[in-house]
């Protein structure tokens, strides 16, 4: 739905203006400093965010039954702190250093693939999600993510430009995309895609009951990793302490090996399914989506 006039032309430059200011600001502190304001802010958000309280409240009850509401309370608290440390640190993405920041585990796996050929990357958003692409890209890749479109065009172009500081491009989820995903992966670079969704109040991934629906991030990453004959390589990025990071990586799944071609996609979606619902059971306080749609069975 295209926004109104007033929207348009009133609303959208007035926040859009607000977060230039508030990436402008922020770049004038270390990253410590910046990640360290995202969690007070993190911490002033959950109580105008009230509905989306109640959600991950409700959530956090039906995922971990056994638990009380003392405990589920801490665990919300973290995982808006983590949220908006994450958004904030968007404004300092280019500043982080891996080496000393970052643990990063299984490279090894990266041996197995060549970066001169298609591949397709999953991963949850968990911790901070966006050192996964600069952890890919120091491994050799041309990468290409594809992102949520945001409707504001000013936060969107500031968003974007955050992210090609790091060195990758950003494909939107339209006809347009789709082309460019085409042309990319026919180009021999990487794209990166979303194991975790959601549309309207529903969480579409990870399927913690039931199965993956045919209209998925996964199902799609399976369709084109046929297609181009690449393989899946699934990671994610855990917050230990501030501004330092793990990050971990899945052996790929390359759908042509004897070992996967007698797997149906039902097959290769059920076993990306699971390991994306365990690192987001294992981490429930850092998952970025939980608090933006319910868990039903």
């Amino acid at each position: 739905m295209k926004p109104g006039f007033i929207e348009y032309w009133i609303i959208h430059p007035f926040w859009g203006l607000l977060d230039y200011c508030t990436f402008f600001f922020l770049r004038l502190f270390s990253t410590h400093k910046v990640s360290n304001i995202g969690a007070y802010l993190g911490n002033l958000a959950k109580r105008r965010f009230r509905q989306a309280c109640e959600d991950t409240q409700y959530n956090l009850e039906r995922l971990l039954p056994e638990s009380n509401v003392g405990e589920r309370q801490k665990m919300s608290d973290r995982m808006w702190q983590n949220i908006a440390r994450s958004l904030t640190e968007m404004a300092v993405l280019d500043r982080f250093n891996l080496e000393k920041q970052v643990i990063e585990n299984n490279l090894e796996i990266f041996q197995q693939i060549a970066n001169d050929k298609p591949v397709i990357f999953l991963f949850p958003h968990l911790g901070n999600w966006e050192l996964l692409a600069m952890s890919v890209i120091n491994q050799g890749f041309k990468l290409n993510v594809m992102f949520e479109k945001v409707p504001n065009r000013f936060v969107r172009k500031l968003l974007v430009s955050s992210r090609k500081r790091l060195g990758y491009d950003l494909i939107t989820p339209d006809y347009r995309g789709t082309k460019k995903v085409f042309r990319v992966l026919k180009a021999g670079q990487a794209i990166g895609l979303a194991m975790d969704e959601f549309k309207g109040s529903q969480i579409k991934a990870p399927a913690f009951y039931g199965q993956i629906p045919q209209r998925s991030n996964i199902r799609y990453a399976i369709n084109l990793a046929r297609h181009f004959n690449a393989p899946i390589v699934m990671g994610y990025c855990k917050r230990i302490e501030n501004i330092h990071f793990e990050i971990s990586y899945f052996p790929p799944l390359d759908l042509n090996t004897s070992e996967y071609q007698d797997h149906t996609d039902d097959d290769i979606a059920a076993i990306i399914n699971e390991q994306c619902k365990t690192w987001v059971m294992e981490n429930l306080e850092q998952w970025y989506m939980l608090h933006r749609a319910k868990v039903e069975r």
